[in-house]
């Protein structure tokens, strides 16, 4: 089990056989192959070696047992003890089958150290800056042992390690270094070179955890950092805590992101456009959750009144127009990044009535003020996305004139490369935080 989590949170998805990162099932168990002319060890994540290896050992085994049929001298035991050394001997190769394995997703929150960097991140591929992960490992005999993994942070890569554990050799010098192994594919929407300007969330927070709306039919099996199944159940807000889901779940969701709301502090990704009924959005909607919209566009439908019902108005006149119980002429009527969670409050509160996804680290509660609502790379159409003359700031807010009191403005979220039926840039700035 999981000694601590201090960092990183590990997150159990399955346990499951040999499959490689773009999700390619190459067998029901997970098998290793160790070369016995190199020492090296092949594991699935590099398909042709894996596939090789499997293909040489078992035609070898397959050879050996044909030739060596099972007999009243001859046992099922003798013929698998002469296969295995007969295997190993011609092609090369030590196969291990381990079974199905557990596996986990382990969600790294970066620390900023100023805009630029990512957990000491480089531009300069050649740079060789390294971050580290801790991993406490605990046996069932109670023995426990501890692995420090160094790796070269790229927002183009995902790291995907595998720890092989054996028992009767496993000490505290050596465990899990037999072999770790990165692997890197790109995605281009985050790469530092990306064409549109499209940043990372600041938050620190879960976004692997997001709800997307990208329901199909058959569900994700990949290990993309944010795989979690889809839900099963037709209620559109409770039911099972599922990720890739509809587009009508999804924005039964998103209203929920509010105080008081069951998704209140969630997270939310766009795979695809969406258009939500201008006749769906709450009234003095303050959004409290973290929204990245990955380039993509949230049309509000009917959002002026005189239109028929039909389509997004594109007329000036209709922005900020309002009108009947049925139109909105925004999405936000404000961004709250500054409220406060149950567990602050009564630090001997239950993790499990906890809110918001904030949590304690090195002494303070993240995410922090400022990032505790989100809105990134997204663009509205048909309405503008903050309410006409809403006010905007940092989330230490201001000091009345008059009551010297400390006032808040109606946005102290964070919000990033976010355009709306205005054509004007909308972004609200905080400050970098120091976690």
């Amino acid at each position: 089990h999981w000694a601590e989590a201090r960092k990183v949170i590990p997150h159990f998805r399955a346990e499951l056989g040999s499959i490689n990162v773009k999700g390619d099932n190459l067998n029901a168990d997970f098998i290793l192959f160790k070369n016995t002319s190199t020492d090296e060890f092949v594991t699935c994540d590099d398909t042709d070696k894996w596939k090789a290896a499997y293909n040489s050992y078992t035609a070898k085994w397959n050879e050996y047992v044909n030739s060596h049929p099972i007999g009243e001298d001859f046992s099922e035991d003798d013929q698998k003890k002469g296969a295995k050394a007969y295997a190993e001997a011609e092609s090369g190769y030590i196969m291990t089958n381990y079974g199905k394995v557990p596996v986990y997703d382990i969600i790294v929150r970066p620390t900023y150290n100023k805009d630029t960097d990512i957990m000491y991140d480089e531009k300069d591929p050649n740079e060789n800056i390294t971050n580290s992960i801790d991993f406490t490992l605990k046996l069932s005999n109670g023995l426990e042992y501890e692995k420090r993994f160094k790796f070269d942070l790229n927002p183009n890569q995902m790291t995907v390690v595998y720890l092989r554990i054996n028992r009767e050799q496993i000490d505290y010098n050596t465990s899990g270094a037999e072999k770790w192994i990165s692997n890197a594919f790109d995605d281009g929407y985050y790469g530092v070179n990306n064409e549109n300007g499209n940043r990372l969330s600041l938050a620190g927070g879960s976004w692997q955890r997001a709800s997307r709306n990208s329901k199909r039919s058959e569900p994700y099996n990949i290990t993309d950092g944010s795989d979690y199944n889809e839900d099963k159940e037709e209620d559109h807000i409770t039911g099972e805590n599922g990720q890739y889901i509809s587009d009508e779940k999804w924005i039964a969701r998103f209203f929920e992101a509010k105080e008081g709301g069951s998704h209140h502090g969630d997270y939310f990704i766009l795979d695809k456009d969406i258009t939500i009924p201008a006749s769906s959005i709450p009234d003095d909607f303050v959004f409290t959750g973290h929204l990245d919209g990955r380039g993509h566009t949230i049309t509000i439908s009917a959002a002026s009144p005189g239109e028929g019902g039909e389509g997004p108005s594109t007329r000036d006149e209709d922005i900020g127009s309002g009108g009947g119980s049925a139109s909105k002429p925004y999405l936000f009527a404000g961004l709250n990044a500054h409220y406060t969670t149950a567990q602050e409050n009564d630090s001997s509160l239950p993790a499990a009535q906890w809110q918001a996804n904030v949590h304690k680290e090195n002494g303070k509660w993240v995410p922090v003020a400022g990032y505790r609502a989100e809105v990134l790379n997204t663009t509205v159409w048909g309405a503008r996305m903050f309410k006409e003359g809403a006010s905007m700031g940092k989330a230490d807010g201001y000091i009345d004139a008059e009551t010297k009191a400390t006032k808040y403005y109606d946005i102290d979220g964070y919000v990033f490369n976010c355009y709306d039926i205005t054509g004007k840039k909308v972004e609200n700035i905080q400050d970098i935080p120091n976690y």
